[in-house]
C-alpha cells in the first residue's frame, strides 16, 4: 500500500487531451480548457487539477509561444500527471506537425521557411526517435486492439504496419498521425523511448 506522506510524489506521467479550446490571457500565453473529464492513465481515477506551469511550444521557423499545462494529481496512485494538448508531443518542444512533417520528409533541412527552426540534427534526431520507437508502436497498439478493443487474432498476427497505416490514414493534415500515437500510448500508461536518450 501507497504511504500517504510520501515526497516524492513520482514520475510525472503524461496524458492528451484532443478536445480542448485554445486563448490567449492578457500575457500573451496560450490557455488550454479541456473539454474531457481527465483520468488517470494507470488506474482511471478521475484526477484532480493541483497547479499549471509554462511550456514554451515552436512552430515551424523557431516562432515560440507560452502555454500553460496543467498538471493534475491522481489521488489512489499518488502520480502527478501533465496535461499536454493535442498539439504538443511529450518531451518535445516543436508542434506534432512539425515533426510529423520532418519525419514525413514534407519539412527538409533545405526548406527556406523554416529558417533553420528546425536544425538539421534535430531533424535526424526525430527520425531516429520515431524509428526507434516503431517496434514499441506496432506491438503496442495491436496489443491494445486485442485486449481492449477485442479485434481478432488476425489482427494481433497481422504483419502490416499500423505506424505506415496510421501515417496513410491522416496523410491530409487536418489530423495528426503522432498524435494518435501519443494518446493510445500515453493515455493508457505506457511511454516512448527518447533518443537519443540524454537529450530529449
Amino acid at each position: 500500500m501507497a504511504d500517504p506522506h510520501r515526497n516524492d510524489l513520482m514520475a510525472l506521467a503524461m496524458s492528451i487531451i484532443s478536445k480542448y479550446e485554445a486563448h490567449f490571457n492578457l500575457f500573451g500565453e496560450w490557455i488550454y480548457d479541456e473539454e474531457e473529464l481527465p483520468v488517470c492513465p494507470e488506474c482511471q481515477t478521475p484526477l484532480k487539477y493541483r497547479d499549471s506551469r509554462l511550456r514554451h511550444i515552436r512552430r515551424e521557423g523557431g516562432k515560440k509561444y507560452w502555454g500553460h499545462i496543467r498538471r493534475l494529481f491522481c489521488k489512489k496512485c499518488r502520480r502527478l500527471h501533465n496535461e499536454l494538448p493535442a498539439n504538443v508531443s511529450p518531451h518535445k518542444h516543436y508542434e506534432v506537425e512539425v515533426i510529423e512533417g520532418v519525419v514525413d520528409e514534407i519539412v527538409i533541412p533545405d526548406d527556406p521557411e523554416n529558417e533553420g527552426y528546425p536544425c538539421e540534427r534535430t531533424m535526424l534526431r526525430w527520425k531516429k526517435w520515431i524509428e526507434h520507437n516503431r517496434p514499441f508502436i506496432e506491438g503496442y497498439i495491436r496489443s491494445i486492439g486485442f485486449q481492449l478493443l477485442g479485434l481478432g487474432p488476425e489482427f494481433l498476427k497481422s504483419e502490416e504496419s499500423i505506424l505506415d497505416n496510421l501515417r496513410e490514414t491522416f496523410c491530409d493534415r487536418d489530423h495528426h498521425w503522432l498524435t494518435a500515437v501519443n494518446r493510445l500510448v500515453y493515455n493508457t500508461g505506457a511511454t516512448l523511448e527518447v533518443w537519443p536518450p540524454c537529450a530529449p
